[in-house]
C-alpha cells in the first residue's frame, strides 16, 4: 500500500523499473522500496511531502531556534513557556510588529519552500529572546515541499526514480546490499544515494556532508 509521504506514485515507480501498468504482481515489494527512497531522499534534502509536526519542544535563552524537519511550508502555532506561563507568539510581517511576535526566517537557496526552520523571538519589531528553560518553546507547523505525492516537484520524481531503478536490479539481481534498503530504511546510508541522483536534486539537499 502506497504512503502518502511516498515521492512517486505507484504507476510511477512500475514506470521507473519498467514493470507494465497492468501487472499487479510486484506491487507489494515495489511499494515498499518507493517508500524507502522516499524516506532517503527525505533524509538527503528535507521533507519533500508536506506532513503536519505537532507540537515540537525546544529549549529557550536564545534569539532563536530551528526547528528539525525542514523546510517549512508554514508555522501554525508557536508558543513559549515562561515558567509554567504560555504565551502563544503572533507572526511578525509589515504590518503587524506584535509585543510577543515572532519572525521566521526565509529560505535563501530554493523556490520550492519558504522557510528554513529558523524562527526569531521579535517583540514590537525587534529582536527578543526566548525564556530559559529546557521546554521553553512549543512549534507546530507544516514541514515540506509539495502538497501530496501528485503535486511533488519533477526534479524529486526524477531523483527518486533513478534511485528506485537501481534499488530494484539489484533486488533483481540478487545482490544484498547490507540491509539498507529495507522499509522503514531507517539506515540507508549516504553512499547509496547515487552522484546521478545527488546531481539531480543538488540544490536541494540540507544533509551535512557524511551522515548516514
Amino acid at each position: 500500500m502506497a504512503d502518502t509521504l511516498d515521492v512517486l506514485t505507484l504507476a510511477e515507480g512500475k514506470s521507473a523499473v519498467g514493470i507494465g501498468a497492468a501487472d499487479t504482481s510486484q506491487d507489494t515489494p515495489l511499494a515498499q522500496k518507493i517508500t524507502a527512497v522516499s524516506r532517503r531522499l527525505d533524509r538527503l534534502c528535507g521533507p519533500i511531502v508536506q506532513r503536519t509536526v505537532t507540537d515540537e519542544v525546544h529549549p529557550g535563552g536564545c534569539p532563536s531556534i530551528q526547528v528539525r524537519r525542514w523546510p517549512v511550508a508554514s508555522f501554525t502555532a508557536v508558543t513559549e513557556y515562561d515558567a509554567t506561563t504560555p504565551t502563544m507568539l503572533t507572526l511578525e510581517d509589515f504590518d503587524t510588529q506584535p509585543a510577543d511576535g515572532y519572525l521566521p526566517e526565509r529560505w535563501e537557496s530554493t523556490p520550492t519552500a519558504v522557510f528554513n526552520g529558523v524562527i526569531w523571538r521579535r517583540t514590537s519589531g525587534y529582536g527578543a529572546w526566548f525564556p530559559d528553560g529546557p521546554e521553553a518553546v512549543k512549534v507546530t507547523y507544516v514541514a515540506g515541499r509539495a502538497a501530496n505525492t501528485a503535486a511533488v516537484d519533477a526534479v524529486f520524481k526524477e531523483a527518486a526514480g533513478i534511485a528506485l531503478k537501481n534499488l530494484w536490479r539489484t533486488m533483481e539481481s540478487g545482490t544484498q546490499l547490507l540491509g539498507e534498503f529495507d522499509v522503514p530504511a531507517q539506515n540507508f546510508p549516504i553512499s547509496m544515494i547515487t552522484k546521478a541522483v545527488r546531481d539531480a536534486v543538488l540544490d536541494e539537499i540540507t544533509e551535512m556532508p557524511g551522515v548516514a
